[in-house]
């Protein structure tokens, strides 16, 4: 049996549970038999209260599971007090709560047994004290509670359990809000208690979920007291989740790997055991007194059943045990090299069977290319419940990995087939607490310890296979020895002979007597007389033999030889089928004689079988491919693709595209690059492959894949040829994503220089210009590309043009054009039609949902500069639904502008805890995905984290993002850019700040140049520089030239979108200063009030800036000596909440 880290754990609970130092802390979890409702459900429950347009806000907070957003939320939009809605949970609750529920469906009755005293719990009911025996207080709600300090010691050892969270006894005392939460745990006897139990204790969380809020908070909180170690009992928790249950919180986790069904047995379970008697023995695979039957790791994915008929190699698995098992070795990695043939694989296989109740984890790796690898990684990390980036080998899977390995042990990864000691070195960590066991050809790993070379098997050994594998009669063996001599010991060599001597009946001396006659045929050939002759002449007989019988057989392994040796998906060839034109109907006429030539195939060892996917010796493959024809091969690669392209053509959304397939298209594109014959289904394939890639958010491999389709074109065609224009487009298209604008724009002005464009394919290569036109900050160039997209479009009458390319996409980016110039009512109207079109047609356009939420992104950020920010939140919430729909390992270009656009309309919203949570998503996101690149959208947001942290008052955070956004616009080598501008005018105002106004202004002054060179000069962006100009010459004392710039701010927003927006405010307010300071009263008290009266209507009367407006204008008039009671006092009746 093999003691695990649970294992320890346990051990140490029961350790402190008999000294009586183990405290339980039980959570909503524990009260789930009993029906009582989650957080979510109690959520859902309120949502009937909530006038339906505001329901999706909620929606949203419960996907996030912030349920204080939620609660916060049904405040706002139903206007109920606390209170009410205390009184509701209440209800909702002792409505749906089961009195009886037996005893083996609960673990309170567990609780209620043991010889705990103390129970802390944030659950409102009091289910647990119906079941605790012996004597008990009544449970103490101390939300409400005057305790004093000698209370808290339990000398009578009575049993007591203290409610955190108040009770349902006492509606009031109920905590929903982050308020409430606030409140009560700022109380003294909420310290007083946690230092108490704490000083000598240990808590056990049962019950608590991963995401529970107030545990999470509580614990971050009281940090300071949970200076011991602590646990918790989670279901099925993947490492990720333990690792930041224990940076985070200083919990150690004690995992039950089970169903919903078996969750109260297995906690059961757990608690009995810390009553037990009898100790446990930690030694690796020491038995203990309690026999365990022998059983599978609780995740594998052996590929192979184990051998019957292995045998030998005794010396070696003795070796790699003994190197296992020896103790202090931080990188436990053992090389099995050898020959194709020679049994590499078969030892790994074996060596995973004999020790498979050493391991809870057994997970075998197809490592012949970097994509099989990441393949497995990623069903790995799948099935252990830790987030991937589909089909990527980038830092986010590595580092995953890397973690898993690092933090968990008694686990084996078997790299079978692997090409080099640099390739696996990129997967594995320094240290880690688990096996690797890697099978190569190659020998020369000089970074690893005990490498083991595989050599051919011993004559006896040789014999007993061919005993087993042909249960010959005793009057044969005598010529076995001769046989295995032939066959030169070559395990793979003796396993085809044998299957062949098995299935045909032949006797030992008639299988010698052919093998010499096509040993002959195959050296007349020109086959060197090595060992892969062996193997050749084996096979030579097996698959003539195959022929002879069905000789369909013969193509279909033909066909195979050209994919992935370790997994051609079966379904490659049943779902060709179906199609009457694909060529594999030539051959192969329906399912039924696709089945007898697997079986007969099979049948002689030909291939193997596990499951779905078909296997076969890459040595075998060699040998086929080498016995073709050119004629033969020429025929078979046309087969293959035909394979390949009908089956890519089933996935016309190329997210779905699976890895199995997507390897065996890579596979033949290796196979056969240098033949002219495929170049333009090799492309075609590649775009393929690239786009699912790209639409992955694995940028960095669509990058890969595209430069190579491109490098295959251009050694065939000419760079004028219209056959590159699809190579061209994918590539500029990757490069604008990892943020190389100018090197993008080369390639679609290469596009455009191909030979007979149509109209569509201009149109699309024009709006991709005039793209990457904005990003690099060229707006005048930009528009020009606008304008020839836009007249390539009218003029367009025939349809046809307009195939192949996304004109969704197209008109989207016109539509953000209009908007950049601030033509806002082109741009909507633009937007809306691409809804209702994609509305109409999204059951046939693949594209059409995620150009919803694009353009439902790009509607939030018009909204933001509207300032209508409701609308803004609304269609960003609508955006990440739609695309955490369809790309839901929420790893996505797509998605972190949506999250970075959510962002800013909380931003806007002065929502600042909601706005950094979603800039820093958005961050995380563009920094896994580009790496080491610099785009503008990282920009971007690193600019927004300094936005929040600003409006936060954390002044130096703010600093150091905005010039980090700086130091990477350097890279872009262009000193107008638009995003420069952003940061400078957000700098300026922390300079500002922090009294350095000369600087400031200075910097505002570069600002307003580069927006008047960008846009005209009474675009909105020009408006707020000059507001914040005016600001600026207050301070410094130019009142004057203040007044002028702020007069023309306010000119321009009431030109534009009118002034009631916060910008506009501001000048107004600014305004009415430097008027006041010219005595011209009138004016100055107009201004100032339609200043106040813009913030009331866009926050409310709790807006703080507010009352900074009304003291700055008292002082002033204070300072200036100007009577202004009669005014003040009017305003003071209008707002009165305010004064």
């Amino acid at each position: 049996m093999t003691i695990t880290q649970s294992d320890h754990k346990i051990a140490q609970l029961k350790k402190l549970y008999n000294e009586g130092k183990l405290i339980p802390f039980i959570g909503a979890g524990l009260s789930y038999p009993f029906n009582i409702p989650t957080w979510e459900g109690i959520i859902k429950k309120l949502l009937c209260l909530v006038p339906d347009k505001y329901q999706p806000s909620i929606e949203f907070d419960l996907d996030m599971h912030d349920y204080w957003s939620a609660v916060d939320n049904i405040k706002k939009y139903t206007n109920f007090s606390e209170f009410e809605i205390q009184e509701k949970v209440k209800d909702i609750i002792e409505n749906m709560v089961k009195t009886e529920v037996p005893y083996e469906d609960h673990n309170y009755s567990d609780l209620g047994e043991m010889k705990f005293n103390t129970f802390l719990t944030t659950n409102y009911d009091d289910l647990l004290y119906q079941y605790l025996q012996g004597e008990k207080y009544h449970p103490i709600d101390l939300s409400i509670a005057t305790v004093k300090s000698t209370e808290l010691h339990n000398t009578e050892r009575k049993k007591r359990i203290w409610h955190l969270h108040g009770s349902l006894s006492n509606t009031g005392s109920i905590v929903l809000s982050r308020e409430g939460y606030e409140q009560v745990y700022s109380q003294e006897k909420y310290r007083n208690l946690f230092s108490t139990l704490l000083g000598n204790n240990t808590f056990l969380f049962l019950g608590f979920s991963f995401e529970d809020q107030y545990i999470k908070q509580l614990i971050k909180d009281y940090k300071s007291h949970f200076n011991n170690t602590h646990y918790i009992i989670l279901t099925n928790p993947s490492p990720d989740r333990v690792l930041e249950l224990k940076e985070e919180c200083g919990l150690e986790v004690i995992p039950i790997n089970v169903k919903d069904s078996t969750r109260v047995k297995e906690i059961r379970k757990l608690l009995q055991g810390l009553e037990a008697k009898g100790g446990t023995d930690f030694f690796f695979n020491t038995p203990t007194v309690v026999k365990q039957t022998k059983q599978l790791p609780l995740i594998n994915n052996l590929p192979f059943k184990r051998n019957i008929n292995f045998i030998g190699r005794e010396v070696e698995l003795k070796k790699i045990r003994d190197y296992f098992i020896e103790p202090d070795i931080g990188h436990k990695s053992f090389i099995v090299s050898g020959l194709g043939g020679m049994g590499k694989t078969q030892i790994a296989v074996e060596y995973s069977y004999r020790n498979i109740d050493n391991y809870r984890v057994v997970w075998w790796i197809h490592a012949e290319n970097q994509n099989s690898i990441l393949a497995d990684i990623e069903s790995l990390l799948i099935e252990l419940k830790i987030p991937i980036k589909d089909e990527k080998n980038d830092s986010i899977v590595l580092k995953q990995l890397k973690r898993w390995m690092e933090q968990n042990n008694n686990w084996l990864l078997v790299f079978d087939n692997a090409n080099s000691e640099e390739e696996i070195d990129n997967y594995l960590p320094n240290l880690f607490n688990g096996h690797v066991l890697i099978t190569s050809r190659d020998s020369n790993w000089p970074g690893y310890n005990y490498p083991l070379t595989i050599d051919k098997l011993n004559r006896e050994h040789s014999m007993d296979f061919l005993i087993r594998k042909t249960k010959v009669s005793s009057n044969e063996c005598v010529h076995l020895d001769e046989l295995a001599n032939i066959l030169n010991d070559i395990p793979l060599a003796l396993d085809q002979a044998g299957a062949y001597i098995q299935q045909t009946g032949l006797t030992i001396k008639e299988y010698q007597d052919r093998f010499i006659k096509h040993r002959s045929i195959l050296t007349s050939k020109g086959i060197p007389l090595d060992y892969e002759y062996t193997i050749a002449t084996t096979w030579e007989i097996s698959l003539n033999k195959v022929g002879s019988l069905l000789p369909v057989a013969i193509n279909f392994i033909n066909f195979c030889a050209f994919f992935s040796a370790d997994n051609i998906p079966k379904k490659l060839f049943y779902n060709c089928l179906d199609s009457s034109s694909n060529k594999i109907s030539f051959y192969i006429k329906d399912e039924f004689i696709l089945d007898e030539i697997l079986s007969l195939l099979k049948r002689y060892s030909i291939i193997e079988i596990n499951g779905k996917r078909i296997t076969m010796h890459r040595l075998v493959q060699g040998v086929i491919q080498d016995g073709l024809s050119k004629e033969e091969k020429r025929v078979t690669a046309e087969v293959c693709w035909d394979v390949i392209s009908y089956n890519l053509s089933l996935y016309p959304d190329y997210e779905q595209l699976d890895s199995d397939l997507l390897n065996n298209s890579l596979t033949l594109v290796d196979n056969f690059e240098s033949d002219l014959n495929f170049i333009p289904v090799i492309l075609e394939t590649l775009n393929i492959v690239g786009h699912h890639q790209y639409k992955k958010g694995a940028v960095r491999e669509a990058h890969t894949i595209f430069e190579r389709a491109l490098k295959i074109g251009l050694g065939i065609y000419d760079g004028e040829d219209n056959r590159l224009v699809k190579e061209y487009i994918s590539y500029a298209q990757v490069l604008s994503e990892i943020g190389k604008y100018n090197l993008s724009h080369d390639y679609l002005s290469k596009a455009l220089e191909c030979k007979d464009l149509n109209t569509g394919l201009k149109a699309q290569i024009n709006c991709m210009l005039c793209t990457n036109l904005v990003a690099l900050g060229s707006l005048d160039a930009a528009n020009y590309y606008l304008t020839e997209t836009l007249q390539l479009l009218e003029s367009s009458n025939d349809l046809e043009d307009l195939k192949g390319i996304n004109i969704l996409d197209v008109v989207n980016n016109i539509a953000k054009q209009f908007k950049l110039n601030g033509d806002y009512k082109s741009a909507e109207k633009y937007y809306y039609q691409i809804i209702d079109f994609c509305r109409f047609a999204e059951h046939h356009v693949p594209q059409a949902k995620t150009t919803i939420a694009s353009v439902y992104s790009s509607l939030c950020l018009m909204y933001i500069d509207l300032e209508e920010t409701e609308k803004a939140i609304g269609y960003s919430q609508q955006a990440i639904a739609i695309n955490e729909m369809f790309y839901p390992n929420k790893e996505h270009p797509d998605l972190a502008r949506d999250y970075n656009n959510l962002g800013l309309a909380y931003l806007y919203s002065h929502k600042y805890d909601l706005a950094k949570k979603y800039f820093k998503r958005a961050y995380r996101i563009y920094k896994n995905i580009y790496e080491n690149e610099i785009n503008v959208d990282l920009v971007s947001v690193t600019n927004n984290l300094g936005m929040v942290s600003e409006a936060q008052k954390d002044l130096e955070v703010a600093k150091g993002y905005y010039e980090t956004a700086l130091g990477y616009l350097e890279m872009f080598n262009n000193p107008l850019h638009p995003a420069k501008a952003q940061c400078l005018f957000n700098l300026g105002a922390i300079l500002s700040a922090s009294g350095q106004v000369d600087k400031a202004i200075e910097m505002l002054k570069e600002v307003l140049k580069i927006d008047k060179y960008l846009y005209d000069e009474e675009h909105l962006e020009v408006a707020k520089d000059l507001g914040k100009m005016g600001e600026l010459l207050i301070l410094q004392g130019s009142i004057d030239e203040a007044l002028s710039c702020l007069n023309e701010s306010i000119n321009i927003f009431e030109k534009k979108i009118g002034v009631n927006n916060i910008f506009a405010s501001n000048a107004l307010f600014n305004a009415s200063l430097c008027n006041l300071n010219m005595r011209n009263i009138k004016v100055a008290n107009k201004q100032f009030e339609e200043a106040i009266s813009i913030r009331v209507n866009i926050i409310g009367l709790e807006d703080h800036v507010i009352q900074e407006y009304i003291l700055a204008y008292e002082l002033l008039l204070k300072k200036l000596g100007i009577d202004q009671e009669k005014f003040l006092n009017r305003l003071s009746n209008r707002f009165k909440k305010v004064y």
